[in-house]
């Protein structure tokens, strides 16, 4: 089960994502602070998108409810600008994933640091930018030699380097993958983009194009 916190357009973007990549995910629970019409909207276009899913929705409340969809999670996504927990680190089951993609300032914060050092080494999108802004890890008092970024774990290829990730799976009873969001990554995925339309002919080229931001 798949259980995703927030309900903006980043949280619905990771939803897609790895519902495509899992295929034999049957259920995704969307927690949200608020039961509002954006939570709304969200359920509705995924229910249209994977119709072999089922969806739910949840409000944030650290109870019992909470507590129970936590512990029956396989993959946790959360997206959310908190600054508490979003729910306790012993709701989590031992070999679940969670992925941090919320937070991306000292201050704010989407587990503990009991949950972060479950795993002794989270795989992140950028050693240095964590180091600086990702408030999970730093109020773990994580080193440099804790965390391992996603190039370390895949060779030029794309493939996976299978001694890495028995390392990481090895070094805790759950994974994380903690972002905070790195613009060059954002340019060069840009450029991919760019470059696979002009290979496929699509798009509308704009010479004259002047922003005035």
């Amino acid at each position: 089960m798949l259980v995703a916190f927030g309900a903006g357009a980043q949280i619905e973007a990771h939803i897609r994502l790895l519902l495509r990549t899992y295929k034999t995910i049957r259920e995704c629970v969307i927690v949200n602070r608020n039961l509002n019409q954006r939570l709304e909207r969200l359920r509705e276009t995924s229910e249209a998108s994977f119709p072999e899913v089922r969806f739910k929705v949840e409000e944030l409340d650290q109870g019992a409810a909470l507590e129970k969809t936590v512990s029956s999670a396989d993959i946790i996504c959360t997206a959310t600008p908190s600054r508490e927990p979003l729910f306790q680190a012993k709701w989590v089951k031992s070999g679940a994933h969670i992925n941090l993609v919320g937070s991306y300032t000292p201050d704010m914060m989407e587990v503990d640091d009991t949950l972060i050092r479950r795993c002794n080494r989270v795989v992140v999108d950028s050693r240095e930018a964590c180091m600086v802004e990702a408030g999970e890890l730093l109020r773990a008092n994580l080193s440099r030699e804790d965390l391992i970024e996603m190039g370390e774990i895949v060779d030029k290829e794309g493939r996976e380097k299978k001694d890495m990730l028995k390392a990481i799976h090895a070094a805790g009873d759950i994974t994380i993958f903690k972002s905070v969001g790195i613009g060059l990554q954002d340019t060069a995925i840009a450029g991919l983009v760019f470059e696979k339309a002009r290979e496929m002919g699509i798009g509308v080229r704009l010479d004259s194009f002047h922003s005035n931001a």
